[in-house]
């Protein structure tokens, strides 16, 4: 889970009451990939399994993609909207049962 969001060295980082400060848009935008979801996309991270020869993502029960790293961002995605994911791990001819989390983009 992350628990926040840096840019370093940048006027975005230098507080309140400074010479620059987050404009609406930054705030909202830093805000949305800090808790990993936006208006019409969201960020799946997984723990890699070891062995693992890749992963296959679902939406809502449907097949989306194969990935060979333990991350995935899904774009195309309506705002204010309950989906659910899941990741099953490749190995071989083998296919794990799907790991699954449902979650609601932002509005």
């Amino acid at each position: 889970e992350i628990c926040s969001y840096r840019v370093g060295c940048c006027r975005h980082c230098w507080g309140e009451g400074n010479q620059y400060q987050w404009r609406e848009d930054e705030y909202l935008t830093a805000l949305d990939e800090a808790t990993g979801k936006g208006k019409t996309w969201v960020q799946l991270d997984w723990t890699a399994r070891s062995g693992a020869e890749g992963y296959t993502v679902y939406k809502n029960g449907a097949r989306q993609t194969s990935v060979v790293y333990s991350q995935y961002r899904v774009n195309g995605l309506k705002a204010n909207t309950s989906y659910t994911f899941g990741v099953a791990t490749l190995d071989g001819s083998r296919r794990s049962p799907q790991a699954k989390i449902t979650v609601r983009t932002a509005k």
